[in-house]
């Protein structure tokens, strides 16, 4: 074997050679340099309790001070020589091992006392007598004197700036000693620290005092910070902080194991057990903020057992197993495990020493490790990385058995990979032998990432399901003192899209979308076409019905002026007979006429949803007999039997009266339209429990399924199968089914062509199901109560037949106002007889003449140009001179608003300008003035 010498720089030669061998090539060979050193009272028996120190110190003199587990206390000059023991005399020999207890902590106090904490042996003070020899003063817990330490349990000491001894014990909470006296009185929560949390921080691991005079408690639930200006213990109060899950800026571990304050920088940092190492902040509240330093910033652990700082600022933080170099300006950590140290051990929790001389001790199971931080030095051996193996999926690809790579991963630039192959793994390594512990890895795959990937010591990227596109893998490391360096290893890897990522499955979705943007915006422009098309034929009825609605009203007034006329000659028994058979023809169509007129307008009054429900409870069976009373006439002259099939008791119902009278009397009058002579038609009235059923059976001609369907579409007809030649106007049955639904009806159809048909209207008994804005017009007596139809040619008023004719001196005088001038001239011919008539043909010129005049009567339309019937009502009422005179409106308009409005203002009497009143006998005897007269004295 041949041994070739290292050529490295001097910086980076740790005695290393190069051997060969007749059997294993070249090997390399390092000899290393250790600066660390282990100090051991029993250099051959690593497992001594001798070697196992706890504590140590270096007085005021340059002694140091160790504490070993075996209950010895070992004095050491600057140099680490041996002194001797400390002796239960005081004095220190060489050979004299007493066992004085097992010390967890030293201090000095003003005076040069040395304060020795211990495990279970309270306090020791070893006050110095001459060199080499001390008085020992023993203070242990008395449970006898309120005033003794509170737990003999000793793990930390200090003195503050106002001479205070402040001693931490691990069950007994904080004590303190006024070293002022002499009396060494121990304050503590038993007696006089009141405000102290004994019940949370009973165990205190560390005591520290601020330049300021603050007292910093490290214990095993947080940290306790006083402001000890007080010369009081009742006054001394604690602040507490804790660890908060919830608060980021919080203790990362509340089990605190030393306190440091920075002698560089004035940083305050705290050791922890499990929550690494955190720097205490001050905000402008003066509350304290805690930064958190753990393994995620590369700490080796976070249990840090204990910590010191070098001359340079860097902070030295020992964990169980391992000693790191943390900067705090950089954040840089250095790690070194037992292949750095000189040999295996474990590092214990006591307080760490930092000589004048810059040297740094801790205290470890094995002996003291000491240092000098200067000597040593950083690699700066730069490691190259190498790829050791590729993995796609589940497989180890190898050139030899793959399309994928060619030559050893470790050789090739660039990977291609399939869109099913988008997931792999590769291996990698820093060929660095000096100390593999501390190679720590990071990884970035460019292009999917944007941050480093930090590992530790695994040496492998792994990705799953990386879309398609070019990434660039690249890969760092430290070298083996754990120093990062610039060696970074990159390897390129392209994913292959899939075909619906190419650009060809890109140009057929652009025609794909574009068909459905296509056939989506032909769809909806049909759908606006359509709707536009509903709107315009909605528009078109809406006119026509406007129109027909304008009309209606202009037709009532001349169909007034027709019936009244008719009424007058009918009412005149010497008119031959075939005369008479010729006005009756005339009165019926009229009359059929002013139905339709009605219809369309109670069409316009539901499309405007203005149209009323006033209910009423009334006998059903009257009311119906007198409805077919009407039909008597067409059933004679067609030969037709009009029956009635109801129950023989009172059959109670709520309805508005003149909407079911229209119900009803359109199903007749269908009914008659499409049966043939001789055959039947039957009313038929069933009751239940709940339901009062009206149904209305012909022998007629009947309709298909088809016929059905369109039965109640507004203006559908069926012209074609009429049996009477009596033309529909396709609104009669579209109308009823609108009012029976407006009664929370139904209405059912059964049909067979050649058959006959049932028409049959449901309603609900009781009145609960009307909706709210139902009015309800209330009887008290509903037997023996008779609702007669509301029908144009039964309405008749009485009168008495000896009238008095009267002298044209003593006739009362009526002022007629109406704009129409053949209605105004027929009222007149009615009334000459009786009256003296004045006339006005609009609002205005009628109220000069009522004021001028003042009449007996008036009667006004409503609707007139200049002032309307309400504005004269309105200002006559509210006349003196005028208000006595009744006045009688007169209009088209039927609606119980309209009648409402009149009555509101004052109107004496409202009636329609094509009510049967205005036959001659019963208009004069309705409105006699002599009872007009009474009625507005009354």
């Amino acid at each position: 074997m041949v041994l070739y010498p290292n050529k490295l720089p001097e910086s980076e030669r740790v005695c290393s050679g190069i051997c060969s061998s007749y059997n294993n090539g070249l090997e390399k060979v390092t000899f290393n340099t250790n600066p660390f050193h282990l100090y051991q009272n029993v250099p051959s028996d690593n497992e001594s309790l001798e070697n196992y120190t706890r504590a140590n110190f270096q007085d005021s003199k340059g002694n140091i001070w160790m504490g070993i587990k075996d209950q010895t206390i070992r004095i050491y000059d600057n140099n680490l020589h041996f002194k001797g023991f400390l002796t239960k005399d005081g004095s220190i020999s060489p050979f004299q091992k007493d066992k004085i207890g097992t010390a967890y902590c030293f201090t000095e106090d003003h005076k040069g006392r040395i304060w020795i904490g211990t495990k279970g042996d309270g306090i020791i003070i070893a006050t110095p007598l001459q060199k080499n020899k001390y008085a020992l003063n023993y203070h242990m817990h008395e449970t006898t004197n309120l005033h003794s330490l509170s737990d003999n349990n000793v793990y930390s000491m200090c003195e503050d700036k106002y001479k205070r001894m402040w001693i931490a014990t691990f069950g007994g909470g904080v004590n303190y000693v006024n070293l002022n006296t002499n009396d060494y009185i121990f304050y503590h929560s038993a007696n006089s620290l009141k405000k102290y949390p004994i019940n949370l921080c009973s165990r205190a691991r560390y005591v520290i005092s601020d330049s300021i005079g603050r007292i910093w408690i490290g214990t095993t639930n947080g940290l306790l910070l006083t402001d000890v200006t007080s010369t009081r213990a009742e006054d001394i109060t604690f602040k507490h902080y804790t660890y908060d899950d919830t608060n980021p800026n919080s203790l990362s571990n509340n089990n605190i194991h030393q306190i440091l304050f920075s002698k560089i920088n004035g940083n305050i940092y705290l050791a922890t057990f499990g929550g690494g190492l955190n720097k205490a902040i001050q905000d402008n509240n003066g509350n304290l903020l805690f930064q958190a330093y753990t393994t995620q910033n590369h700490l080796p652990a976070n249990v840090i057992l204990s910590i010191e700082e070098d001359n340079k600022g860097n902070l030295w933080l020992a964990t169980e197993e391992e000693l790191c170099k943390f900067n705090p300006s950089t954040k840089e950590v250095i790690t070194y495990s037992s292949w750095d140290l000189p040999t295996y051990f474990k590092f214990n929790e006591g307080e760490a020493l930092h000589t004048p001389n810059n040297y740094l001790l801790f205290n470890t199971f094995k002996g003291a490790l000491y240092f000098h931080p200067d000597s040593i030095r950083n690699s700066e051996y730069i490691p190259p990385i190498v790829f050791t193996q590729f993995q796609s999926g589940e497989k180890i690809i190898t050139p030899s058995d793959s399309s994928l790579i060619h030559k050893n991963i470790d050789d090739i630039y660039q990977i291609t990979l399939p869109y099913h192959q988008n997931a792999f793994n590769i291996q990698f390594a820093a060929l660095d032998m000096k100390n593999h512990d501390n190679l720590f890895y990071a990884y970035r795959l460019d292009g999917f990432e944007t941050n480093w990937n930090y590992i530790g010591q695994e040496r492998s990227a792994n990705y799953t399901n990386l879309p398609k596109g070019h990434y660039i893998l690249k890969v760092r490391s430290t070298n083996s003192d754990g120093i990062w360096v610039d060696n970074t290893r990159s390897i390129d890897i392209t994913v292959l899209p899939s075909f619906w990522e190419t650009p060809w499955a890109y140009l057929l979705y652009t025609l794909l979308i574009s068909v459905i943007i296509f056939i989506t915006s032909y769809i909806l422009f049909v759908i606006y076409r359509l709707k536009h098309k509903v709107s315009i034929e909605q528009e078109i009825s809406d006119i026509k019905l406007r129109f027909f609605t304008n009309i209606s009203h202009e037709l009532r007034t001349p169909l007034t002026l027709i019936t009244g006329p008719v009424e007058q000659l009918l009412n005149n028994k010497t008119i031959e007979d075939k005369a008479r058979e010729q006005l009756l023809i005339i009165e019926r169509n009229a009359n059929r006429m002013l139905r339709l007129v009605n219809q369309i307008l109670d069409f316009r009054k539901i499309q405007n949803k203005k149209m009323k429900m006033h209910v009423q409870q009334f006998d059903l069976l009257p009311f119906i007999r007198q409805i077919m009373e009407n039909f008597n006439y067409l059933a004679n002259e067609q030969h037709i039997n009009l029956s009635l099939n109801a129950p023989e008791h009172p059959v109670i119902l709520w309805a508005d009266i003149d909407k079911l009278e229209k119900i009803i009397f359109n199903l007749i009058s269908n009914a008659f339209k499409y049966t043939p002579k001789e055959k039947n038609i039957i009313v038929k009235v069933t009751e239940n429990e709940k339901i009062i059923s009206i149904s209305i059976i012909d022998q007629g001609i009947g309709m298909t399924k088809n016929q059905l369907k369109r039965l109640f579409i507004r203006f559908e007809t069926f012209s074609d199968q009429h049996i009477h030649t009596q033309e529909s106007t396709g609104i009669g049955l579209s109308l009823t089914k609108e009012l029976v639904e407006m009664h929370n009806g139904t209405i059912t159809v059964e049909s067979q062509p050649n058959e006959g048909s049932c028409f049959t209207v449901n309603l609900q008994k009781g009145n609960g199901h009307f909706s709210p804005n139902t009015e309800f017009i209330v009887s008290d007596d509903i037997m023996n109560k008779t609702i007669k139809p509301i029908m144009a040619n039964n309405t008749i008023i009485t009168t008495t037949e000896d009238s008095e004719q009267k002298t044209e001196e003593n006739k009362d005088s009526i002022l007629l106002v109406e704009d129409n001038d053949e209605l105004r001239r027929f009222l007149k011919t009615i009334l000459a007889e009786s009256y003296s008539i004045l006339e006005a043909d609009n609002g205005e010129t009628g109220i000069k003449i009522a004021l001028e005049q003042l009449p007996d009567i008036i009667i006004s339309d409503i609707m007139m140009p200049q002032k309307n019937g309400i504005e004269l009502l309105n200002e006559l009422k509210n006349n003196i001179s005028t208000s006595h005179i009744p006045i009688i409106l007169l209009s088209a308009k039927s609606s119980i608003e309209s009648k409402l409005e009149g009555m509101q203002y004052g109107a004496d009497d409202y009636i329609t300008s094509n009510h049967s009143i205005f036959r001659h006998d019963n208009f004069i005897g309705c409105f006699s003035a002599d009872k007009i007269k009474m009625s507005a004295r009354k």
